[in-house]
């Protein structure tokens, strides 16, 4: 008779009554090993193997318990420890996905899962201010805006995006006035944007340019936010604008509304925000780098998973009023959630030569040579892709 302890299977889902089962049936087998019509050894056979199926089941339940944080878990134990391991990070933008996966990482404990035990926050008004702090050594790593990264690089400082927060080509011209570019452009409508030489500002500009519109033929009304935009475009304080979500969905809830431009349908690939720290940080720090990747490049991971936590997380981490709470919802699930990458996901450069030029076209960034004055903004050490 083959012994029944040889079919239990000793792992993670053995329990206290299954041992006592198995004790208690190999004692019961004494001398009658060859007699294979002993009931009780039937019995037995047939009560092990009951509880081989409940052991199983006992394993996948355990499995299917801890497959979100299972692989993250698993990375972290092989990644080499931070050479610090209390880190500063700068945020700018606010309203949207960098202080989503930012914060929400601490929320979760990727960070520390990561080796990073102590990890501070730090808000930033605008990318410049972000950029001028990431380069006097006053914060460590920066999440914003790449464009920030463009222009401090064009100014000859050493800084490098080492990971792609978002890909969100998001932006969309919208209006509740006109129901074309060329109609708003004719009668010299008002635009609204951010500051000149924001992302926002420059981005409606190589919209515009992109659609064949003169932008000096509309009247810019500048320093906007995203928030404020939607209200005056709603209102008829402003013409149009180009607005990302949730301020969009917003919009777009009016049947007065009209898309007269969709980004995604001239830079798809753009590197909206990224994670960036000077150069000098980022050779002396590669395993730290490389824990704020994985934590980031986790929590992202766990955000697409986890889709209602993470908004309704967000929701209430950005003091959202309950009357824009649907159009938020609308605009995470949509359309910022899915726009960020994992760790390991690919970094395309087109999108972002396409902002660079339209910043040595304004006189920003001077350069010979612009794919690889581009290139020189990215390590690509920590994203697992190689080098163009």
């Amino acid at each position: 008779m083959t012994p029944i302890i040889g079919r239990v299977r000793w792992g993670r889902g053995l329990t206290l009554c299954s041992l006592l089962l198995v004790l208690s049936l190999t004692a019961a087998c004494g001398d009658d090993d060859d007699d294979d019509s002993d009931p009780t050894a039937t019995e037995a056979e047939s009560d092990a193997t009951a509880t081989d199926a409940e052991t199983e089941e006992t394993a996948e339940v355990t499995a299917e318990a801890t497959a979100d944080g299972g692989a993250a878990t698993e990375e972290a134990s092989d990644a080499a420890p931070p050479e610090q391991t209390s880190i500063s990070i700068g945020v700018s933008g606010g309203g949207g996905g960098v202080l989503s996966t930012v914060d929400l990482a601490l929320e979760e404990g990727f960070y520390e899962e990561y080796g990073l035990t102590d990890v501070e926050v730090v808000p930033f008004q605008s990318s410049s201010d972000l950029a001028t702090a990431l380069l006097t050594g006053a914060i460590d790593v920066g999440v914003g805006a790449y464009t920030g990264l463009l222009i401090a690089a064009g100014a000859g400082e050493e800084g490098q995006a080492f990971y792609v927060q978002s890909t969100c080509p998001c932006y969309s011209i919208i209006s509740t006035t006109y129901d074309s570019l060329e109609e708003a452009s004719a009668a010299g409508g008002s635009i609204g944007t951010s500051s000149p030489g924001g992302l926002d500002w420059t981005v409606t500009h190589v919209l515009l340019e992109t659609a064949g519109i003169d932008p000096s033929t509309l009247e810019f009304v500048t320093g906007l936010g995203q928030t404020e935009k939607a209200d005056q475009i709603l209102n008829g304080s402003i013409d149009l604008g180009s607005v990302t979500p949730p301020g969009s969905v917003k919009i777009r809830s009016s049947e007065d509304a009209q898309t007269l431009l969709e980004m995604r349908d001239v830079i798809p690939d753009f590197p909206f925000e990224v994670a960036w720290a000077a150069t000098s940080f980022i050779e002396e720090n590669p395993n730290t780098i490389q824990a704020v990747v994985n934590a980031i490049g986790a929590t992202a991971d766990w955000a697409r998973e986890n889709v209602d936590e993470t908004v309704q997380f967000t929701i209430e981490n950005e003091q959202v009023s309950p009357e824009d709470e649907e159009f938020f919802r609308e605009g995470f699930t949509e359309y910022l959630i899915p726009s960020w990458p994992s760790a390991a996901d690919e970094i395309s450069l087109e999108g972002a030569e396409v902002m660079a030029q339209a910043y040595v076209d304004e006189g920003q960034i001077t350069t010979d040579n612009l794919e690889e004055f581009v290139i020189s903004t990215f390590n690509f050490n920590f994203t697992g892709d190689k080098q163009p």
